[in-house]
């Protein structure tokens, strides 16, 4: 900033001797430099240059200047003196004044006081007289006042622009300063005047915050568009700058939401002031804002990284706890190999960790729902808990849980409201418990294992409030999956003590079955070769010999026939097949048995439509082991029937009597191989306990299927066989013409669906069913088999089981959820390479209605596919 310097005054004491050099020789001079910011240093581009000037010489020249000045005036009035005698001071005044103006003070005086002198010598030499008369005396008195009077003025005067001068510098550096520093901030400044409105300074961030020039002056507020955080416009008076001008308030960090120049919205931080003058009066008003966009887009980034911080820790710890709690119920569940157990306790650890209530059903063989498990938080709901302690039936299939365990898929409700307890409840009594329960918020997931639905779960929110979501219910799933998981390896711990006891049974009731009658075929042979056997009694011995080796046969034709079932090898020879004749064969050969016993043997025949297509001889085998099943187990002077006709459009093979009936415990294993409801050493009847699993198996080789119903022991028992009719004509049936052999059942007009990802097995069956006259869709997937069932539906689905991606069994489960129209009830064969027991049960279980194991010959095939069909005899 540009400083001036100021003149020091001489003293008297100067005045009367000689001018001396000051204590500092030197002094600074600075200039302004036109590119100065301020910041005060010397020979920097930025700086000032400062001339060094020295102290004597300015005060030589300011003396010299009052000499010359004093000299000058003393010349030109000896010159001029004959025309200015009266006014002879007149020029030593102008000689005062410039010495004073131009030196200060000092110079001022000293030229006051030579013009003294130098007017008294002039007066002196008009007078021709150096004395003073009274008149000259006061003349020069006069003077000597005046031109005193005019150095002191002068010299304040010229004190007093000098001031100014620094004054004004210093200012005009302040403001360059300021200017630099309004400059730098990077917010938006703007000063008005309060009168006018006038833009008296603005920075250059206003533009390039607002994106539009300012006005020369801020007349009219509204040309500007701001709005409250609530979204209401700023009116005129409301702008900070408008009213820190009108009422003098301090506008501090205020919000204002402003549309730019270009249409961009954007949020200023705005502060505002009034500027007073002395006498408090308001002169401008100032305004800063400060753009607030780009620091709310970050600090919301932040609060974002910050709340998903937050978000990704609770989900941490709440994975911890879900992980913890899942660790807790694996080590429930793998401590016990009682299920029943297992899953109460299972049911406890979910409570309160997971639900309020929790319920634990398992599906029974007859497809309704055991309740094993409850478990509730609040123990006042004790009652409550006992009138859930069993599970209610569903007779219209509309509660959720039976939707569940029908779909395997898992049913979410966050929120449960009064209609969905309505439509749930089977009766008003149940509605009103669970009103009672409180429900708030539930989910259902399926006990699942090996593709078999084995029950579900069930979780509810009451007191609690809480409201299930997806994450709860992915846990819900995963507990379920490991509880199927222990409850299917519990299943198969005890099938296989199971299989371990029946095993053992079997080879011991097998021993003694085979011991017994070679004991007797030994003692009579050696008895017959050492010839000491009465001739008498010979054709006794022959005889008995005879019957213990058919009976030996019968046992190796059984152990055989269970063989080639169980490897898949039991083939049929099929042929138009007279039920009543084969019956009647049955009846021949069992006649004997029940004479022996005195049992009433009756046969009846229900009707036509008696013949079927199939094996002859393996049919009379499954009458003959039901008559003979029947025969063992009744007492003497009992009854056995046989019953055979048409029956639900089925031909029917129905052998019931009077003998001691089927324990309501093993009524589902009658039909498994070497199960036997007495296997004790002192049981009183004999076999191996095949017979009845090979009239399972032949029959559903045949397409059909076998019950047995018992209303208990002491009570007797009924087998039912009930085979398809096919819809094509047999040779001699009765009402049907002969048109000669009939090789093979006619398929005419029957459409098919073949699914196999082998190519060649495709073409071979397609072949097979195209010569009786199907309509063959063939393909190799499940996405292109629902797509065939999509265009048209088929009337029959003949499947492989292993296939890549998707298998048979996830074919078959979406066929079934299907439309009835749309095929969801279609007939459907298992034909597959997985020829095991427990693979028929699992095709059979998953919705098939037959499982004929691979390799098959046509004539298996076309018999399987025509006793599906399910259509009317033509």
């Amino acid at each position: 900033m540009p400083s001036t310097h100021r003149s020091v005054g001489a003293t008297p004491r100067q005045m009367r001797g000689p001018v001396r050099a000051p204590a500092q020789p030197v002094r600074l001079k600075a200039e302004a430099n036109p590119a100065d910011t301020g910041d005060g240093k010397a020979g920097s581009p930025s700086g000032r240059q400062v001339r060094i000037v020295s102290d004597e010489a300015s005060a030589m020249r300011r003396y010299g200047v009052a000499l010359l000045a004093t000299g000058g005036a003393y010349w030109a009035s000896l010159v001029l003196w004959p025309l200015i005698d009266p006014n002879a001071f007149a020029l030593f005044c102008a000689a005062v004044m410039v010495s004073s103006w131009y030196g200060g003070l000092g110079p001022g005086l000293l030229t006051t006081g030579l013009a003294t002198y130098a007017c008294a010598h002039l007066l002196a030499s008009s007078v021709h007289s150096l004395g003073f008369g009274g008149p000259v005396a006061v003349r020069l008195g006069l003077f000597l006042s005046a031109a005193v009077l005019i150095s002191t003025l002068d010299a304040r005067r010229k004190r007093a622009e000098q001031e100014r001068e620094r004054i004004l510098e210093r200012a005009e550096g302040e403001r360059a300063r300021l200017e630099a520093v309004l400059h730098q901030l990077p917010g938006g400044v703007v000063i008005a005047d309060a009168a006018t409105g006038r833009i008296l300074h603005s920075n250059r961030n206003v533009e390039e915050i607002l994106h539009r020039p300012l006005p020369p002056a801020l007349e009219r507020y509204e040309e500007y568009r701001g709005f409250h955080p609530e979204g209401r416009p700023y009116r005129g008076e409301e702008w900070p700058l408008a009213r820190a001008i009108r009422t003098g308030e301090v506008v501090a960090g205020e919000e204002i939401d402003v549309v730019r120049g270009d249409g961009a919205l954007t949020t200023l931080l705005t502060s505002a002031a009034p500027i007073r003058d002395r006498d408090g009066r308001i002169i401008a008003g100032a305004v800063t804002f400060y753009d607030l966009t780009e620091r709310k887009r970050i600090e919301l980034e932040r609060a974002e990284l910050m709340a998903r911080e937050q978000a990704a820790r609770a989900a941490a710890e709440v994975a911890e706890r879900r992980a913890a709690f899942l660790a807790d119920a694996s080590s429930a569940l793998a401590g016990s190999l009682d299920y029943q157990t297992t899953l109460a306790s299972l049911a406890h650890l979910a409570v309160p960790f997971l639900a309020d209530w929790c319920k634990i059903d398992m599906l029974e063989p007859d497809g309704g729902l055991r309740r094993i498990a409850i478990a509730y938080a609040d123990p006042t709901n004790a009652e409550l808990a006992r009138a859930l302690a069993t599970c209610p039936p569903d007779p219209r299939g509309t509660h959720p849980r039976t939707k569940v365990v029908q779909s395997g898929r898992s049913e979410l409700l966050p929120e449960v409201t009064d209609e969905a307890l309505v439509a749930a409840a089977a009766d008003s009594e149940q509605l009103a418990v669970l009103r009672r329960l409180g429900y708030r918020s539930t989910m259902i997931v399926p006990l699942v294992a090996r593709g078999q639905t084995l029950g579900a779960m069930t979780f509810v929110t009451a007191a609690s409030g809480r409201r299930y979501d997806r994450d709860d219910l992915a846990v819900a799933e995963e507990l379920a999956r490991r509880a199927a998981l222990a409850v299917d390896n519990s299943r198969l711990y005890r099938e296989a003590r199971e299989a371990d006891r029946i095993k053992g049974e079997f080879l011991m009731t097998l021993s003694h079955e085979l011991r017994t009658p070679l004991s007797a075929v030994v003692v009579w042979a050696r008895l017959l070769g050492n010839g000491k056997l009465d001739a008498t009694k010979m054709p006794r011995a022959l005889e008995a010999i005879e019957r213990n080796v058919a009976s030996l046969t019968r046992l190796v034709e059984d152990l055989t026939d269970v063989s080639r079932i169980a490897a898949g090898k039991l083939r049929l020879k099929t042929e138009p097949v007279d039920l009543w004749e084969v019956s009647a064969a049955a009846i021949v050969a069992v006649r004997p048995a029940a004479q022996a016993k005195g049992i009433r043997l009756k046969s009846i025949l229900g009707g036509a439509a008696r013949r079927v297509w199939g094996d002859g001889g393996r049919l009379q085998q499954v009458v003959w082991n039901l008559l003979s099943n029947a025969i063992k187990f009744t007492p003497e002077g009992g009854g056995v029937e046989i019953w055979v006709g048409l029956a639900d459009g089925r031909a029917q093979i129905v052998v019931s009597d009077t003998g001691r009936g089927i324990g309501p415990d093993f009524l589902p294993f009658v039909f498994e191989r070497f199960r036997q409801a007495d296997s004790a050493t002192t049981r009183t009847h004999g076999g191996l306990g095949l017979g009845l699993a090979i009239v399972r198996q032949v029959v559903e080789l045949h397409g059909g299927t076998v019950r047995a119903e018992s209303p208990g022991e002491g009570q007797g028992a009924t087998f039912t066989v009930s085979l398809t009719i096919p819809t094509f004509r047999l040779d001699g049936a009765e009402g049907h013409e002969a048109p000669g052999k009939v090789d093979a059942p006619s398929l005419e007009g029957l459409r098919v669906l073949v699914v196999d990802d082998e190519a060649d097995a495709r073409e071979s069956l397609t072949v097979v069913l195209e010569q009786c006259g199907a309509v063959v869709t063939a393909v190799a997937s499940v996405r292109e088999a629902l797509g065939a069932f999509a265009r048209q539906r088929p009337d029959i689905l003949v499947s492989d089981i292993g296939m890549p991606e998707e298998d048979g069994y996830s074919l078959i489960e979406k066929v079934r959820v299907l439309e009835a129209q749309r095929g969801g009830r279609i007939p459907a064969v298992a034909l597959t390479a997985y020829a095991a027991p427990e693979d028929r049960r699992r095709a059979l279980a998953a919705g098939y209605e037959l499982h004929v194991p691979k390799p098959v010959t046509p004539e298996e095939l076309v018999t399987a596919v025509a006793n599906l069909s399910g259509r009317s005899a033509a």
